[in-house]
């Protein structure tokens, strides 16, 4: 009874000097399987429809410490995000985004589907191997690129702009 009581004893320790990050352990201190290159694989609307991905136009999400960034399938993206213990995320001021024109119209129209959707995500998980975003019902799924995150101070996806963009 006694080493029981000392174990509970010594978890509740723990736990109260955040040692222990429960079931989102991974995105402890913003570092961790969240930190990295991902690519989108599937996501969802608000209104549960499938966005669409296409060959050739890759989607792709960068974490690294508080910054974010990616290519959007024609223009690339940046940002600062916050990411709390327990998977609460929130992109800070919104995104700066390249103004390249694509076509087909189609791939403009999933990529500001995509960064509509991302500006809103507020919780991040891990399902297995892929990183889920998500925001209210929608969702953004990825999976590891398999590229390591670069040297420096700048992402290569990263636009040189600091304008952002409107939630609207």
């Amino acid at each position: 009874m006694r080493r029981l009581l000392l174990l509970v004893g010594l978890i509740l320790v723990m736990t109260a000097c955040g040692d222990w990050a429960g079931p989102f352990g991974f995105l402890q201190g913003v570092s961790g399987a969240a930190d990295g290159n991902w690519v989108l694989v599937s996501g969802t609307t608000d209104d549960g429809e499938p966005m669409t991905v296409f060959d050739g136009q890759s989607i792709t999400l960068t974490l690294d410490s508080e910054r974010v960034n990616g290519h959007a399938a024609c223009n690339s993206y940046s940002g600062q995000f916050t990411l709390e213990r327990d998977g609460t995320f929130r992109i800070v001021d919104g995104l700066a985004v390249t103004e390249m024109w694509c076509s087909p119209e189609e791939v403009m129209e999933a990529e500001q589907t995509f960064l509509d959707v991302l500006q809103r995500v507020n919780q991040l998980s891990m399902d297995g191997d892929q990183l889920v975003a998500s925001a209210a019902f929608e969702q953004l799924r990825f999976e590891d690129s398999g590229t390591p995150l670069p040297d420096g101070d700048r992402h290569p996806d990263e636009p040189t702009t600091d304008e952002p963009v409107s939630n609207d």
